[in-house]
């Protein structure tokens, strides 16, 4: 379980620095294995050895069912849904193949198990975080855009990427604990 798990499923409070050491030992969730997996391709190393069939695509994403659990060609969990599939390996739309939706699925995935662990009912369904994208043209000039709708441009595109990154490098985790709330 991670801090953000904790905030995740919690009361919505965010864990000071250091929270997770000061959670133990006691509040570690064990796994029979974790797959670290990064790159800029899918690199399904561990194959089809020990994977039903349909598991592993022809391009290589891995199967998911709609809580990331590893899925079979038609999309039923397999191994009991006890494997979670979460980031660029998962087979999702492209679109959602950036560091925020890995984030937001690994702690999905999270709250899944901690859930199970639990004896408890899983979390609502998955929601992917709204696809906005603020991209910089020089210091007075950018885009924002929301999947294909043009929100804003030139220096009003500028000046909300500026406040976006001063806040989010600032103040994270606070951004995604705002979106969580925003949607429930």
């Amino acid at each position: 379980m991670t801090h953000n798990d904790l905030a995740f499923t919690g009361n919505g409070a965010i864990p000071a620095a250091g929270a997770w050491d000061a959670a133990g030992a006691a509040r570690d969730l064990r796994g029979d294995a974790v797959f670290d997996c990064r790159g800029l391709r899918p690199s399904a190393a561990f194959g089809d050895d020990g994977l039903p069939p349909g598991c592993v695509g022809p391009r290589g994403w891995v199967a998911v069912d709609d809580s990331w659990r590893l899925a079979d060609g038609a999309g039923n969990a397999v191994f009991d849904g006890r494997v979670y599939v979460v980031g660029d390996v998962a087979d999702k739309p492209p679109a959602q193949r950036t560091a925020v939706d890995a984030a937001e699925e690994g702690e999905y995935a999270a709250a899944c198990i901690a859930r199970h662990a639990r004896g408890r009912r899983p979390p609502k369904p998955y929601a992917p975080p709204p696809s906005v994208c603020a991209i910089s043209l020089g210091k007075r000039d950018g885009v924002v855009v929301a999947g294909s709708r043009v929100l804003l441009r030139g220096r009003a595109a500028a000046a909300a990427k500026s406040a976006v990154q001063y806040w989010a490098v600032r103040f994270l985790p606070k951004p995604v604990t705002v979106w969580r709330r925003a949607r429930r």
